[in-house]
């Protein structure tokens, strides 16, 4: 999956499963994860509905289980899901449902709480709704600075979100500022050479 070669590792997961479901039981957590690995894949090749089909059995298995964090990322992943299949409503309640979820496990600040936000941001921006997006990332910039300070190399993710936002809301003097400290700290980084990429090409378009 990180070398973007997404049917391959369908294919390897799919080739494995069976012996670690013998081998371990269906329900086993290991088992969720592979499966996650799946839909993954699956989502990135545009078969959402595999992916959701993929994504509801792991997290099954992990509330059976009782993890508590494999349960939030993967109802995270299924608002990523659905958003990429245009599905809107069927991702605000899969992020609600992940938010809601990690601030009674962990608190309000926590990162996942904080990724949460970021994904459904981002999930805004690509639908196109830069006004919604805009005050999730805000809040979360603001909560990653508090506490880890302003040049902590995590708050990126926000910074280029929120630069983003601005300029697809005709913010361009300001879009400019902030997209250029996003691409200074992803620069700097090294943390994500995708987002440095869509980071740069909003940072044109804004100038």
């Amino acid at each position: 999956m990180a070398l973007h070669r997404a049917q391959e590792a369908f294919d390897v997961v799919a080739g494995i499963l069976p012996d670690q479901e013998k081998a371990l039981g269906a329900s086993n957590p290991h088992v969720g994860r592979l499966l996650m690995v799946q839909s993954n894949a699956a989502t990135e090749l545009g078969r959402f509905d595999e992916a959701l089909a993929l994504q509801q059995r792991a997290l099954g298995i992990f509330e059976g289980a009782k993890v508590a964090l494999m349960v939030g990322v993967t109802t995270r992943s299924m608002g990523v899901t659905a958003c990429a299949a245009g599905r809107l409503d069927d991702a605000r309640r899969s992020f609600e449902a992940a938010r809601a979820h990690f601030v009674e496990t962990y608190g309000p600040t926590h990162e996942e709480v904080l990724a949460t936000n970021e994904a459904q941001g981002t999930c805004l921006l690509d639908q196109h709704r830069p006004g919604e997006a805009l005050p999730l990332f805000e809040a979360t910039l603001k909560t990653r600075e508090e506490s880890a300070g302003p040049d902590d190399p995590w708050n990126a993710t926000s910074i280029s979100g929120l630069g983003r936002a601005q300029l697809g809301l005709g913010r361009k003097a300001a879009a400019v500022v902030t997209l250029g400290r996003a691409v200074k700290s992803l620069e700097a980084s090294k943390l994500d050479d995708g987002l440095l990429r869509k980071t740069k090409q909003a940072l044109e378009q804004a100038r």
